[in-house]
Formats: C-alpha cells, structure tokens, sequence
C-alpha cells in the first residue's frame, strides 16, 4: 500500500529591496556624471541584492549650471521571482566653478589635540558643541595600518570611539553649506555598517577591511540651517577616528552665480566668420547636444539667452577641447519660444537662433 499526499507549493513572496543613494556632491560644470555620483546600492535586510541599475540621465551626461537637478535610477533584480523592481530619485547642484571651501572644524575623536595638513584639530573630550551617543572610546596604537600614513595621523586614526548605533552631534554651526569628512578605520575583525549624515544614508554596508584598514571617507554635502551637524552608524561595529569639516564659499554658489540679469546686444547678423555652433536638435525639448567648434581650445563660456538679452542658463564655463561634444538637460518648464544661445572664446563671439518646442 502507497500513502498518496497532497503537496501544496505557494508562490514566494516578492519584496521590494532598499536603495542606498545619498545626493551627490556638487559638481562643476563641465564634469560628465560618473560612478562617484552614479553609484547608488540595493539591500533588503542588511543583505546585498544583485540587480541592473539603469541611470537618467545617463553616465557620461554633462548636465547645465543648477542647484538641485534631478538625478533617478530604475533597479531591475535579477532574481525577479523574491524582488521587485525599484525605483529612487535624488539631487545634484551644478556649480558654474568650483566653490571655494576652507577649514571650518576637525575632532579627534578619543585623542588628544593635534595638527594635521596644517589644520588645528580639537580633542574630542571636553571638546564645545560636540556630543555622541552609544558610542564606547578606544584605542590601539599597535596596529600597523594599511596603507601606511604620517605618524600624526595614525595617531589620529588609531584612536577612536566605536559602537553600531553610533550617533555624533556637532553643533553651533552657522548656517550655510559644508563637506564633511570621516576617518574610519578596521582594528581586529571585518564589519559591515552604514552611515548616515543628517537622516540620509550616504554608506550603505560599508565594508571596514581588515585589521588595519583605514579610510578617509567623503566629502559629503551638507546644506545646515538648524545649526547641528548629525552623524550616525547602523549595523556591525564602526570604528569612527575623525571628523574634520570645511565650510563652502557661498558666493561661488550656482544660484548665486545666476541670481543677477545679464544683457546681451543680439543682433540676427554676424557670427564670427566660417566659425559654426553645432547645435540639435532645433527645434529644442528638454536637451541640447553642442559641438563645440574647431577654434582654439581654452576658456569658453556658453550660455543660452531669451530674445530681450536675458541670461536664462549659464551651460558652461571653462576649457573644452576644439570638437568636443556635450550634452546639456534644460528645465520642462522652460519656456516654448525662441532662444539665443551664445559662445564667447577669448575675442570671438559665436551666436545661434535656437526655438524651443512643446513636443
């Protein structure tokens, strides 16, 4: 006799992974979008998930001088029976030059007062405006780090305090815009944690290495208006050696930059003689590709203007090489009309009639 059974098999239950992507740091115009900003991670649980990362726009664009453009991506799993898809968006500022920072602020965290790069950082203990939470002091300076470094600062980084659910608080800060940097570093065991700065993840399952491992992590943009710089770890031990901190200059801001109309004198006829602007399409949507023309390389500005001589975006400023092309993403919103678009290079002024469409 045969015992004959029922099997019943449900299908899994899909979830849906968490995407780690923190705003990247602002970038100069010019610079094409690269794995330093296009580098966004999925988990779920703590656990890494395999997948397909599908960026827009895509690696390689050179987007427009803007604060606050748009940056998405689209995870396909590939185990599409146990995850779902997923989707993120953040932001990026543009900046039509480089802003200029200096050092605002540098803790030792559990050591003792000290110079490094010429920089005056402050013991931790006793230290103003600055507190932690679940955090434990230690430090080891036996340990041969890897790579090696100055002395000053492996004393710096072998000194520490760690924890997993370490929380930093660094306050009095005026408000304005900053990059902060962490020193973190591996004494025994490899762990696996994650950092956030300001509620936002901006290292998911961060990896610490062997005993020894050190790492200068950053810098990562923080725009304060509350005055407190808040940073936190989650998961295994981190190791948590300094935090030094340097403050934007404001004014070289692309918003501040832009804030200011600026005049042309257009008029339909002369560019520079046998010089061209390549510009499509035209009509225009949301981008334009320009190929910049076959003149002398060096400083060039490009900038895209209305029919009254207003400056509606600053596309780029700096060196580009004689052929190059760019692609440059506009506003939806931008206006349906006619545009000029204007390219200065040393003497020569070259201009093009541009009209933007709805469809």
């Amino acid at each position: 006799m045969s015992d004959i059974f029922t099997l019943t098999v449900n299908p899994a239950t899909k979830v849906t992974p968490l995407i780690a992507w923190a705003n990247p740091a602002p970038i100069v115009s010019g610079t094409a979008l690269s794995s330093a900003q296009l580098n966004a991670t999925t988990a779920h649980n703590g656990t890494p998930v395999a997948g397909t990362f599908t960026y827009t726009p895509p690696l390689g664009t050179v987007l427009g001088v803007g604060a606050g453009q748009q940056l998405s991506v689209s995870f396909t799993p590939t185990n599409g029976t146990l995850y779902n898809a997923a989707s993120k968006t953040v932001t990026i500022d543009v900046n039509s030059s480089a802003p200029t920072t200096a050092f605002y602020r540098a803790l030792n965290l559990n050591g003792p007062a000290l110079n490094i790069d010429g920089n005056n950082w402050t013991a931790s203990a006793g230290a103003p405006n600055f507190s932690f939470t679940n955090g434990f002091g230690f430090t080891n300076q036996s340990v041969s780090l890897v790579p090696s470094t100055d002395a000053t600062r492996a004393s710096m980084i072998r000194s520490s305090i760690y924890g997993k659910t370490v929380s930093f608080a660094v306050s009095g800060v005026p408000a304005g815009s900053y990059q902060v940097w962490l020193y973190v570093w591996e004494d025994n065991f490899v762990q696996t944690y994650s950092i956030s700065i300001e509620g936002g993840v901006v290292e998911a399952n961060a990896n610490s290495g062997n005993a020894g491992s050190w790492k200068k992590l950053g810098p990562y943009p923080v725009t304060l208006s509350d005055g407190v710089i808040n940073i936190s770890s989650s998961g295994g031990d981190a190791n948590f050696s300094g935090i030094e901190i340097w403050q934007e200059n404001q004014s070289q801001s692309a918003n501040a930059r832009l804030s200011h109309t600026e005049t042309i004198q257009y008029k339909e006829a002369e560019q520079t003689q046998g010089v061209d602007l390549g510009v499509y399409p035209n009509p225009f949507l949301n981008s334009l590709n320009i190929v910049f023309p076959e003149i002398q390389s060096g400083e060039m500005r490009l900038e895209l203007f209305d029919v009254h001589g207003k400056s509606v975006r600053l596309l780029f400023e700096g060196t580009a090489l004689p052929g190059a092309e760019r692609v440059y993403h506009l506003e939806p919103d931008l206006a349906e009309g006619v545009y000029i678009i204007q390219l200065i290079n040393g003497k020569r002024i070259i201009r093009s009639k541009l009209v933007k469409g709805t469809r």
